[in-house]
């Protein structure tokens, strides 16, 4: 489980953020992960970086000094669910920054073959510093390819949700996050921004029942189900959480 909040400030001011972006991991807590670095494999990509067995490498969020960004989340699947025969898709983030292509070109190029890879979403930014200008795109493979160029929005929440179908924390948080990020764009008020981001984070509200959430969830206990309700999820009994 992830979530992304993202507020392009495509006609900022000189004393604005043109880009405000924010990132949950949720995870088995005891994952070996590296923290946010410049990559030794390559040093123009800063990120986390999966050092689980056999996964060492792959990275859910990342960035390169030439403006790329990318962002990989999970699509949540019913407990029956098997993705025993997929590839592993943490390579994906390193890949397309590690490529010469843009987003949209980079997502059209693994679409055709999306579906080998375990269910997810990765949502790509690139970054243009004249005029101030950030291109979202986005690909999910589950339940089927999904493909979007978004060219003018502002703001923006991606979670586990299947497309189309978005779970009530996605709603609450996007529009806490707009408002913070409108009250707090200027540079001058960094310290304050990145407070009140951290608050809305640590959310630990459920907004249970969600009809789209139990939908997607079939087949898992209800209380866990009831966990994932909420933006900074918790789940003790399994080690897991955000």
């Amino acid at each position: 489980m992830c979530m992304l909040w993202i507020y392009n400030n495509s006609k900022c001011r000189s004393d604005e953020y043109s880009l405000i972006l924010a990132n949950v991991r949720d995870e088995n807590l005891n994952r070996p992960t590296k923290t946010a670095h410049f990559w030794s494999s390559d040093m123009q990509i800063l990120g986390g970086m999966d050092m689980k067995e056999g996964l060492e490498g792959g990275t859910w969020f990342a960035m390169s000094t030439s403006g790329k960004v990318g962002v990989l989340l999970n699509v949540l699947q019913p407990f029956d669910y098997s993705d025993l025969d997929k590839k592993p898709r943490g390579f994906l983030v390193p890949n397309f920054l590690k490529s010469n292509s843009n987003g949209p070109t980079y997502l059209q190029s693994i679409a055709s073959f999306a579906s080998i890879y375990q269910p997810f979403k990765l949502v790509t930014l690139d970054i243009s510093g004249s005029p101030n200008r950030t291109l979202v795109s986005q690909l999910c493979n589950s339940p089927e390819v999904d493909f979007h160029v978004y060219h003018n929005a502002e703001i923006f929440c991606f979670g586990n949700n299947i497309p189309n179908k978005p779970w009530l924390k996605m709603i609450e948080s996007e529009q806490r996050y707009k408002s913070i990020a409108e009250k707090y764009k200027q540079v001058s008020k960094r310290n304050a921004l990145i407070r009140q981001i951290f608050g809305m984070l640590n959310n630990k509200t459920y907004y249970y029942p969600d009809p789209y959430l139990l939908e997607q969830a079939k087949g898992y206990d209800t209380e866990f189900i009831r966990r994932l309700s909420s933006v900074f999820v918790h789940v003790p009994m399994l080690d897991f959480g955000t």
